[in-house]
């Protein structure tokens, strides 16, 4: 049996997957988590079934509502490739089996498959995991030897912990010279209880002979009750008699009428039969009646259809000429498709021509040298023209920056002019600071204070008289408005110039004389620069006192202006850097105007190579080129649709030609289209074929009604034959005396199964004669004699009950105390426990003793054979070092023979090398059990312990088993013994 395939439905973590696998060893790698495991559970659900909740195994149900279940397809030697498909619904499971596509089984023929294996079986025998060896890492020296034994008998630990646990629970139950197992201690109890029993009842005479009578009293309402229950017993029997008396008068009346009716031999269901025959002749005489019929009509329907035999040997011809015909008319279609699409190309070639203002002949046009190397060429020039654009736009972005910058520079350099102090004002400045010094000395900072307060008192009044005077000046410029807008008036409408100029005088006259009058007065203004002198003197003061001699707001002005000088100077030296800068950017300018004029020189001399104007050569020859090696390819097409053209006519042509020779042959005028002439001559042939067809079909009904006609008349014949004999068999000389012989039949059949039926019903009282001497009145009193009987054995009990009644209540007045009852209730619980667990220590010696006739039986028959494969590999495994495994001494262990001959019993051996011997014997019991060694083995990851050697020794075991054509399915998530295979043994999950 081989593993072909795996198809998931929904299993797991897997939805829809699928997997191939080959008939040697399988490597299923993948990490933790892939789903090696949830493969491993898949194969066992469809060979046996999902796991069951009862199982306590994970069901691994999908989420989602995918489908749960999938396909295995697998490969048996005598039954060829089947797949099984098993898919779980909410009502249960459904398995199927499929050959071919064909479905062929379900459960049971699976199950006939496996040749009975089932889960625990396989999963004992050829599913290897990490617990089987991990196991023997947990054993002590002596048990070592036996788990190796019963690994070789069941292939897992089961027969193990079968033996183990059977021992364990019978000396928790009993031990012989034990003092804690319960039936030790029951036995001691027993003992003790027993002595105290027969002490007590020795004492007590009394208590004795009420239990003597008790026990005669007791025998006596025994006898009683057993006359009762005879004397019930033959009540019934009365009873029942009287009734079934009407059913023992039926059956003596039924003998009475089985007597009178003639006992004559009749065939079995003769009347049916006869009937049977009767129906089926005169059916079968109808039809052989209603066929000569027939038969007579379709010849004379033969004998009128004539035709035309030599048009027949043209159908072939004829039916061949239709495909052409349309084949001719899609010619036709594609000659006008492909006339069109010339003048379509026509089309294309004329505007590609005008985009490129060219009008030049095909033949120029194809000419032309449109190879990789000018495309290549042109791609270097078109390169050089973008890279000389790109650097064009760099350039202009650069001279916009350098733009701003020098903008910015400039502004820098105004802003900076105007914070300069003006010669006259910094001479000034420079003044004042050299005379504060000189003078600085003679005034104190109380005489400075004064004097700046006084004038800024006098500040303030001036102010104050400057507000007055402004609102008489706003008045007196009112009025002198005035008089020089009468001025003008009176000038103009009276015409009194002399009046009007002297008004006009006397108003500029006040406006002259108040401006005087205005000057004579100190302004305020005047006396702000006075005041602020004073202010600096004294900001001066303080600030001498505070900063060690600073000169004050003079020195501050003529540092900030020294300081922006300086700033000025900076600024024009990096103005006239950037107008070096601006110099370099139009030299640069000039030498990009050069290498563009001399790549369009190069490009305009492409262009002139294929006539294209120059315009369009400087800044489009690449489409350009494009366009004509798009003409060149519609040329090159105009020409396959040319020749395409004259090919499909040279077609037309001879298929016309064919068409008219069979339109003179079948007589059809050639003056139409060619299908009207083919629909003729096709109606003609079809109708050719139809005569021929229908004369075949009238020799064919013909040849049949005859071959049916002849059975007709032989079963007729037969029928015949079948009713004279049953004539015969009943002794009959007609149909109806046959009848009347069959009707008497069936009425001593009918009468012999009712008086079956009432001799089961009577049973016992089936011997009517003798049951019916007696009368219905004479069972009534022989009833009433039994009932009186009965109810005075019923008196008799009840007075012995009473009388038990009294005798045991005196022998419960003596055990009032307690002693005997107490004794005897104890030593029957103490009897009835140990019966308890005496029976549960039997049943465990039972299936222990069982259990080891089967080893026994199977170390002599069949270990042997599992003993010799185990020491090939044992021998493989551990490199000579063993040769062989035998038994030891105890009968149940085993023991190693090394390549010394020394015999080293199990508990001397390194884990090691009890691991080897382990997988030796497992892999020993998979190949050698007897019809079933050909099923797949599976293993989990089982050797992840072993050391590289070892590991290396397994596995390379593994691959000889693989190549004698046996599958195996190794699972692994370990990167070094993905290795030790090759890459088509390895399948990566996940």
């Amino acid at each position: 049996m081989i593993i072909k395939k795996i198809h998931i439905f929904g299993y797991g973590k897997f939805e829809n997957y699928q997997l191939d696998l080959s008939s040697g060893i399988n490597v299923l790698y993948g990490e933790n988590e892939a789903g090696k495991s949830t493969i491993f559970s898949f194969i066992h659900a469809m060979l046996f079934g999902f796991p069951q909740r009862s199982q306590n195994a994970p069901s691994y149900e999908p989420n989602g509502g995918v489908k749960y279940g999938g396909r295995l397809t697998v490969e048996w030697p005598a039954n060829g490739e089947i797949t099984i498909e098993r898919i779980k619904h909410t009502q249960g499971s459904e398995c199927k089996l499929y050959q071919g596509g064909q479905f062929i089984g379900q459960e049971e023929e699976l199950k006939e498959l496996l040749k009975g294996i089932d889960r625990d079986f396989y999963e004992s025998i050829y599913s290897f995991n990490l617990d089987g060896i991990r196991e023997i890492s947990r054993l002590n020296e002596e048990e070592l030897g036996r788990y190796l034994f019963f690994a070789g008998m069941s292939g897992s630990e089961r027969l193990w912990d079968l033996e183990n646990g059977l021992q364990k629970q019978m000396e928790l139950l009993f031990k012989p010279s034990g003092k804690k197992p319960e039936l030790n201690q029951k036995l001691a109890e027993m003992k003790e209880s027993t002595r105290q029993l027969q002490k007590a009842k020795e004492s007590e005479n009394e208590y004795n002979e009420f239990l003597h009578h008790q026990e005669r009293l007791s025998n006596e309402i025994a006898e009683q009750r057993t006359r009762l229950e005879k004397i019930r017993s033959h009540l019934i029997h009365l009873k029942d008699w009287r009734r079934l008396l009407p059913s023992i008068q039926e059956l003596s009346g039924i003998n009475g009428r089985l007597s009178e009716l003639r006992e004559r031999p009749f065939p079995a269901g003769g009347t049916k039969r006869m009937e049977t025959i009767e129906a089926e002749l005169v059916a079968k005489s109808a039809m052989l009646k209603t066929q000569s019929t027939k038969l007579s009509a379709l010849k004379d329907e033969r004998q009128k259809l004539t035709y035309q035999e030599d048009w027949l040997l043209k159908e072939a011809e004829v039916q061949q000429m239709e495909r052409p015909i349309e084949h001719c008319e899609s010619l036709e279609e594609e000659i006008r498709a492909k006339s069109i699409e010339l003048k379509h190309l026509d089309a294309r070639m004329y505007k590609l021509q005008e985009e490129l203002h060219m009008n030049l002949e095909e033949e120029t046009i194809a000419s032309l040298d449109t190879s990789v190397f000018r495309k290549e060429e042109i791609k270097k020039l078109e390169l050089e023209m973008s890279t000389l654009k790109k650097r064009k736009s760099e350039l202009d972005f650069q001279f916009e920056q350098e733009k701003l910058k020098l903008d910015q520079v400039e502004k820098t350099m105004e802003l900076y002019e105007s914070k300069l102090l003006p010669d006259g004002e910094r001479a000034r400045l420079e003044e004042r600071r050299k005379t504060f010094k000189e003078s600085s000395d003679s005034y104190n900072l109380e005489e400075v204070r004064e004097t700046l307060e006084r004038l800024k008192n006098r500040r303030e009044k001036i102010w104050t008289k400057e507000q007055k005077m402004r609102k008489k000046q706003k008045r007196f410029s009112n009025l002198a408005g005035i008089l020089l807008i009468l001025t003008a008036i009176l000038t103009m409408f009276s015409g009194k110039v002399l009046l009007g100029t002297g008004i006009g005088l006397g108003g500029v006259l006040l406006i002259f004389i108040w401006r005087q009058f205005l000057g004579s007065y100190t302004k305020s203004s005047e006396l702000d620069e006075e005041i602020l002198f004073y202010e600096e003197k004294l900001a001066g003061f303080s600030n001498r006192v505070q900063r060690q001699g600073d000169n004050g707001l003079t020195d501050r002005l003529l540092m900030e202006d020294a300081e922006n000088r300086l700033q000025y100077e900076r600024e024009k030296y990096r103005k006239e850097q950037q107008d070096e800068i601006f110099e370099g950017l139009i030299q640069a300018f000039e030498k990009w105007e050069q290498e563009k004029q001399a790549c369009e020189r190069r490009l305009t001399a492409l262009g002139d190579e294929w006539f294209i104007p120059r315009e369009i050569s400087k800044s489009m020859l690449s489409e350009a080129l494009d366009r004509l090696e798009s003409m060149k390819d519609i040329i090159l097409e105009k020409n396959k649709l040319q020749s395409s053209i004259e090919e499909n006519r040279q077609v037309i042509v001879a298929l016309s030609t064919k068409l008219n020779k069979l339109a003179e042959d079948f007589h059809v005028s050639t003056e139409q289209s060619r299908r009207e002439i083919y629909r003729q001559i096709k109606q003609k042939m079809d109708e050719v074929i139809r005569v021929r067809n229908e004369a075949k079909r009238l020799d064919d009904r013909i040849a049949d009604l005859t071959e049916e006609k002849e059975p007709l008349e032989e079963i007729c014949e037969h029928l015949q034959a079948e009713q004279a004999a049953l004539l015969k068999e009943a002794g009959c000389d007609s149909i109806t005396s046959f009848y009347q012989l069959g009707k008497e039949s069936e009425e001593r059949e009918q009468l012999v199964t009712i008086r079956r039926q009432l001799m089961i019903q009577l049973g016992e009282f089936s011997d009517s004669e003798h049951y019916l001497d007696t009368s219905a009145a004479k069972l009534d009193e022989q009833i009433a004699s039994a009932e009186e009987d009965s109810s005075s054995v019923e008196q008799q009990i009840e007075a012995g009950l009473q009388e038990l009644a009294k005798v045991q209540y005196d022998i419960k007045r003596l055990e009032e105390d307690g002693t005997v009852e107490a004794l005897q209730f104890h030593h029957q619980q103490l009897l009835e426990d140990f019966q308890v667990l005496s029976r549960k220590w039997a049943k465990l010696a039972v299936a222990k003793g069982i259990l080891q006739e089967a080893i026994t039986k199977y170390k002599n028959e069949r270990f042997p054979a599992i003993l010799e494969k185990s020491n090939e590999h044992l021998y493989y495994l551990t490199n000579g070092k063993y040769e062989r495994l035998v038994f030891s001494n105890e009968g149940t262990g085993l023991m190693l023979q090394d390549s010394q001959g020394e015999y080293i019993p199990a508990r001397d051996l390194s884990r090691g090398t009890a691991e080897l011997a382990y997988v030796s014997i497992r892999l020993a019991l998979a190949l050698t059990i007897e019809g079933r060694k050909d099923l797949p083995i599976m293993m989990d990851d089982t050797f992840v312990n072993f050391d590289d050697r070892r590991t290396e020794r397994v596995l390379s075991l593994l691959k000889q088993i693989g190549q004698e054509e046996h599958q195996i399915l190794f699972m692994t998530c370990h990167q070094k013994i993905k290795e030790q295979f090759t890459s088509h043994e390895v399948i990566s999950i996940g």
